[in-house]
């Protein structure tokens, strides 16, 4: 165990490069998006947990990759000619990292528009002059937070919160999710030190009847989807989880938070890239044989089709529960982990093969034109979808 965790300090493993790999593609998607926004002339990126920066194998670590995909962006006239502003923070409580992280990019080209700032400072602290920095009136500045931290005593539901109440804000948090998994229940029951983190992470985020919730859960992925509920705060932020497997006993997690849909249609994208399969996550690699290449035609096919019809499931129940026009629909969608095209999909299978589904035009009884369903960040209601009752 002792020679794993050395190495982990020398070598990037393949958990922590999914874990940077989902943060740097995001975040090649933010900055590109934010840079042509008209709205937008500043944007803030904070990583408050940095690591080393570069791994001895040469791995990067999330502070290089965040650095390397600013410049990758503002070196593209396009982006450059916007005048946007990029405020790279960098922070961890050990001097010897950020030092190494700062050497690493002073020794890298760099780019007009972007400012990186090193901080070595106890977490409270750092979050303390984030959150002065965001909260100051700049209409159109831009903030994005990458916390990474070294278990979860530090993280509370409230700081979470605060962070995400000017809705121009994303967190992208990561937990071990599996180790907390593990003691929840007897952190519930035992008030002893051993348990104290826990517990402390726990009564910041869930109210009484959420922890009654915690009783019942019987596996990992019931206590992600708790998580990830709780971590919308009453259904005040999109929030989504990708699951990250460190190897067959124990899986992280990440949450993305954000108050914006875009943002969740964003980060959904990646989680379809990195995950081709389900969109949920990253497992280690089988081990490569005859076998495995024979039959993986055969799994992408099987998830395919196991994909489809759990979101056709999803929709159909939704639709024959609730009003639903192309706006809600597109929430809906992306608050389940799927993408508009993906949805596109299942409602044309059901147009043309369920006769008591049907898509009309916004507000009247006429069909709509024939796969046109309007599934978009910034369309108007359009279209609502519904079942005919028998009197129709």
């Amino acid at each position: 165990m002792k020679k794993h965790k050395d190495n982990a300090k020398d070598i990037m493993l393949p958990h922590s490069h999914a874990k940077v790999e989902f943060y740097k593609e995001y975040l090649k998607r933010y900055i590109r998006i934010l840079c042509l926004s008209q709205k937008v002339n500043k944007i803030r990126i904070y990583d408050l947990f940095c690591g080393i920066g570069i791994y001895k194998d040469g791995g990067k670590g999330s502070p290089i990759e965040a650095y390397e995909a600013i410049c990758e962006c503002l070196q593209e006239e396009r982006f450059a000619k916007s005048g946007t502003q990029i405020f790279l923070t960098v922070n961890d409580i050990d001097s010897k990292k950020v030092e190494s992280v700062k050497n690493h990019i002073d020794s890298l080209p760099s780019v007009a528009n972007c400012k990186v700032n090193y901080y070595n400072e106890e977490f409270s602290n750092i979050v303390s002059i984030a959150r002065n920095e965001i909260s100051s009136f700049e209409p159109n500045t831009r903030n994005l937070f990458f916390i990474d931290p070294y278990g979860y005593k530090e993280i509370t539901g409230g700081m979470l919160f605060d962070l995400l109440q000017n809705e121009k804000t994303e967190v992208i948090l990561f937990l071990p999710v599996s180790f907390m998994y593990r003691f929840i229940k007897a952190s519930l029951e035992d008030d002893t030190e051993q348990y104290e983190a826990l517990r402390h992470f726990t009564d910041s985020l869930f109210n009484r009847d959420q922890k009654e919730d915690l009783h019942q859960v019987q596996s990992i992925d019931d206590y992600i989807a708790l998580l990830k509920k709780v971590l919308t705060f009453g259904s005040e932020v999109y929030t989504t989880s990708y699951t990250i497997e460190r190897d067959k006993a124990n899986t992280f997690c990440l949450f993305f938070m954000t108050k914006h849909i875009f943002g969740l249609q964003k980060i959904v994208e990646v989680m379809w890239e990195l995950d081709e399969l389900n969109g949920k996550g990253f497992r280690l690699p089988e081990p490569e044989n005859l076998m495995t290449s024979l039959f993986e035609v055969q799994d992408k096919e099987k998830a395919k089709t196991e994909n489809f019809e759990r979101l056709k499931s999803l929709i159909v129940d939704e639709i024959s529960q609730h009003s639903c026009n192309n706006k809600t629909l597109y929430q809906f969608v992306l608050e389940n982990g799927f993408l508009p095209k993906h949805a596109n999909e299942v409602l044309k299978y059901l147009q043309n093969n369920d006769s008591k589904f049907y898509v009309n035009e916004a507000g009247t009884t006429t069909p709509a034109r024939k796969n046109s369903f309007y599934l978009a960040w910034k369309e108007d209601v359009k279209v609502e979808f519904g079942y005919k009752t028998q009197k129709q």
